[in-house]
């Protein structure tokens, strides 16, 4: 089953996502990432953390994603960063990363856990909306599948986001590298 990846970096003191090695590390795990898993990669900045980065992309399955984690590109790439950024958070989430809308320059996300809703969300998790967004979905969590992922990109800006729970976040472009 198709899955998108969700990955939380956060950067070690004093770097930053303008610092020179890091982007040219991203640029060389777009490429790379993207070759293993035939999907685009997408990058996105917290728009109240700096120091927090995240990565959205596909994957056919989690099985597929973990022969790349095991891979010798993927353990030399995880070595070049580790001077540099921490893993902070990581989820395979059930939805086909095809239904995203890799040009959404601000994503939204907010996690919660299954008790928190009052409706039961399918196995496949799907393409939801609500008034004030433009595109939504929602997934359970491979992991842990009492954690929901919901992605969301919104009509327009609003202000305090993050008092619901949501984090918000703003597209990185690479220009050259993006694929």
């Amino acid at each position: 089953m198709p899955v998108t990846e969700f990955a939380t970096f956060k950067f070690k003191e004093p770097f930053t996502i303008d610092h020179p090695p890091i982007r040219q590390g991203f640029q060389t795990l777009f490429v790379q990432q993207a070759e293993w898993s035939g999907y685009p990669l997408t990058l996105y900045i917290n728009t109240q953390n700096e120091q927090l980065v995240y990565l959205v992309s596909g994957w056919e399955s989690v099985e597929a994603h973990n022969k790349w984690i095991a891979s010798q590109a993927n353990r030399d790439l995880l070595a070049y960063f580790e001077p540099f950024i921490t893993i902070d958070d990581f989820a395979h989430v059930a939805i086909d990363f095809s239904q995203f809308p890799t040009n959404a320059e601000v994503l939204t996300c907010r996690k919660y856990s299954v008790g928190d809703q009052h409706h039961e969300l399918g196995d496949e998790g799907g393409h939801i909306e609500n008034q004030g967004e433009l595109w939504a979905a929602e997934g359970k969590g491979e992991e842990k599948p009492t954690d929901i992922y919901r992605f969301a990109v919104l009509k327009a800006p609003q202000s305090n986001l993050d008092d619901l729970g949501l984090i918000t976040m703003k597209r990185i472009h690479f220009n050259d590298a993006e694929v």
